[in-house]
């Protein structure tokens, strides 16, 4: 008995470093889960609000196609850019990077319009999101043993899938309302009172998946 009861604060002592370390490894994974879960929350958005976006903006089926082959061009290209860059800064300061560059374009969405205006501002959310998956499969690498990477990569691409579920659930039931505030601030009637309130919720919509990181 005695033994038993030695024995237990020193199995204790000799856990807690343990936790603490394993603790330290995923930290990381856990927050790329959470980039690549803001950033497809950002695409899907658009999708799930594009009945009316289009209606508000006058822009057609093709020129909606335009906008999202701007973005996802631009996401190609930024995927192989990205890559090296990581490579050349490194991880924290790579994906410091490409945070701010995907905020500012999400914020921009609120400040720009017209078929022009939007689509540059998908590019370049496009652009900075490229960062994700690269930025995923380095954390994993750099953090984790050999035994845990694949588990790893895995964890920090899931974050995809869960934004994908998520967004519309959560966008649907407020569209009517973030339509009625985009109206308000786009027609310059909201610099006072409750107009006011409702254009600086639009801008906080659009581009707060991307500050919350």
């Amino acid at each position: 008995m005695t033994r038993t009861t030695e024995a237990g604060p020193n199995h204790a002592s000799r856990d807690s470093p343990q936790r603490i370390e394993l603790i330290r490894r995923w930290w990381p994974v856990t927050m790329m889960l959470v980039c690549s879960l803001l950033s497809y929350m950002d695409r899907q958005i658009l999708t799930v609000l594009s009945p009316m976006i289009l209606a508000d903006l006058k822009l057609n089926v093709e020129k909606y196609g335009e906008i999202v082959r701007a973005f996802s061009v631009a996401y190609m290209l930024g995927n192989p850019m990205w890559g090296a860059i990581l490579d050349r800064i490194g991880l924290r300061r790579g994906m410091t990077l490409a945070v701010t560059i995907w905020t500012i374009a999400c914020g921009a969405h609120a400040a720009l319009s017209g078929f022009l205006g939007f689509a540059v501002a998908r590019a370049i959310l496009g652009f900075g999101e490229g960062a994700t998956f690269p930025g995923g499969l380095r954390t994993a690498t750099d953090w984790l043993p050999a035994k845990q990477q694949s588990r790893g990569i895995a964890v920090a691409y899931s974050g995809g899938s869960l934004g994908a579920i998520i967004t519309p659930l959560i966008v649907t039931p407020v569209g009517p309302g973030i339509r009625l505030a985009c109206r308000v601030h786009r027609d310059g009637r909201g610099r006072t009172g409750l107009g006011a309130r409702m254009a600086r919720n639009c801008r906080f919509f659009r581009r707060g998946a991307g500050q919350a990181d």
